[in-house]
């Protein structure tokens, strides 16, 4: 029955992505680099992000007096509420990053846990569908995560190669900590689940989001590392 829900869902998102727009912005620049909402990289400064923002998403963009970075709450881009932080490079000009984070809280208990960690992936996966929707395939797919009794953390994929619900929420049951990513270029898309490190009150975390960055420096480095498959050795 689970099985039949996912590819239920499945379908029904590829068709919303077919017949809405992706948002997100646009597909690249000239220099090969994705922009959120058009936001230039280069040269950009605190009043051309508020202007952007204020017109694309009726956002509000607040600069910080403390350190070279800016922050939008509660805006609302395809079909989900976001916190955007824009970082700035010295003296406020250049955009270092621009990261999205989901915007309900990223700690919950014990108990709402497990209902949280599959709708973030639902999540996940939506936002995948529709960026590769605007940029194509993601250069790569892959997951950090624990699973070796040496306790080192390790790149792997889902047998496949594509993300699906049913064996996320498995490698999170075995393993507790998972890092999940999606890349296209200059763009990263991360699922973080981690039951085990709780804050002092206890609470779990689970989050999704979305990194915009300058140049592709991040996209070789990414790239460079071997990427295994999941479970290693058969393990299941």
């Amino acid at each position: 029955m689970r099985k039949m829900l996912q590819t239920v869902w499945l379908s029904v998102v590829l068709l919303l992505v077919c017949l809405s727009s992706t948002g997100f912005g646009t597909a690249q620049d000239a220099g090969g680099l994705h922009l959120y909402q058009g936001i230039p990289m280069e040269g950009t400064t605190p009043d051309t992000v508020s202007q952007i923002l204020l017109e694309n998403l009726n956002a509000v963009f607040e600069v910080s007096e403390v350190v070279w970075s800016g922050k939008a709450y509660d805006i609302k881009d395809s079909g989900y509420e976001w916190n955007l932080q824009a970082d700035f490079d010295e003296n406020y000009i250049g955009i270092n990053r621009i990261l999205l984070n989901s915007a309900q809280p990223a700690r919950m208990s014990a108990d709402e846990f497990p209902a949280r960690v599959q709708s973030d992936f639902l999540q996940f996966l939506d936002v995948e569908a529709r960026l590769t929707a605007l940029y194509g395939e993601p250069d790569s797919r892959y997951f950090y995560t624990v699973h070796d009794p040496d306790g080192k953390t390790r790149k792997y994929m889902l047998q496949g190669g594509v993300w699906a619900l049913e064996p996320m929420l498995n490698v999170c049951e075995q393993d507790h900590w998972f890092w999940a990513y999606s890349l296209w270029g200059n763009v990263l898309l991360k699922a973080w689940v981690d039951r085990d490190n709780t804050n002092t009150l206890g609470q779990c975390l689970s989050r999704v989001m979305l990194y915009y960055y300058p140049d592709l420096k991040t996209a070789d480095g990414i790239l460079a590392v071997a990427i295994g498959v999941y479970p290693p050795d058969g393990r299941e």
